[in-house]
């Protein structure tokens, strides 16, 4: 990671927020390759930040003691270039050797929070004149019920070989499964759903289950 501040007269924050908050005693960890001046290592618990360590180039570690741990936060004040290796939170007191995971894993770890398809044909089956719902297959389970932007669609009309209209630019109702995400999809005044009647979609949309 490397994390700058260009503005000499503000500070600049890079923050990890937590999937849930944590108690009891934790151990952070960091490895800074370079540092053009010192910054600081802290943490929120239970809504107050305080300061875990003040960092320059090195490898550090220090214990805390929380009740809700919900963010690491990295800070610096003024001017400065900071590159950081690794930063890591375990449980307990002591800090273990880093050991970093494969990066296919990293990335479906990211995937719980965020994906995105692009030109993805799936099935519809309309369920009344208005609307109609499809599911989308994703590969990893979203964290949560996420927000669904959807970029682009086109919905074809089995019988008729020709576009149906888009309804609207999101989704009226979302909702996840471990793997798919449902959409129900309502039609706009030029559309022409047919109860019964399965279409196949295009569709560009983005699912967002992050932590803000």
């Amino acid at each position: 990671i490397t994390f700058a501040n260009s503005n000499a007269n503000m500070s600049a924050y890079l923050i990890q927020y937590l999937e849930k908050p944590l108690s009891g005693t934790y151990t952070i960890s960091i490895k800074v390759k370079s540092a053009s001046k010192a910054f600081d290592l802290s943490y929120r618990d239970k809504g107050a930040v305080s300061r875990a360590m003040t960092l320059n180039a090195g490898v550090y570690s220090a214990t805390i003691e929380c009740t809700s741990l919900n963010f690491i936060r990295i800070g610096v004040s003024g001017v400065a270039n900071v590159d950081i290796e690794w930063v890591k939170l375990e449980a307990g007191s002591s800090a273990t050797l880093f050991s970093p995971t494969i990066f296919a894993d990293e990335v479906n770890l990211c995937k719980r929070y965020y994906q995105e398809v692009s030109s993805y044909r799936f099935p519809i089956i309309a369920t009344s004149s208005n609307s109609a719902y499809g599911v989308i297959p994703i590969g990893v389970s979203l964290r949560t019920k996420p927000s669904v932007n959807i970029v682009g669609a086109t919905y074809f009309d089995a019988s008729k070989g020709a576009d149906v209209s888009v309804g609207s630019s999101t989704p009226d109702n979302t909702y996840t499964t471990p793997r798919s995400v449902a959409i129900q999809i309502t039609k706009n005044s030029a559309s022409t759903f047919t109860t019964g009647l399965s279409m196949i979609g295009t569709i560009h949309a983005q699912f967002d289950a992050e932590i803000y």
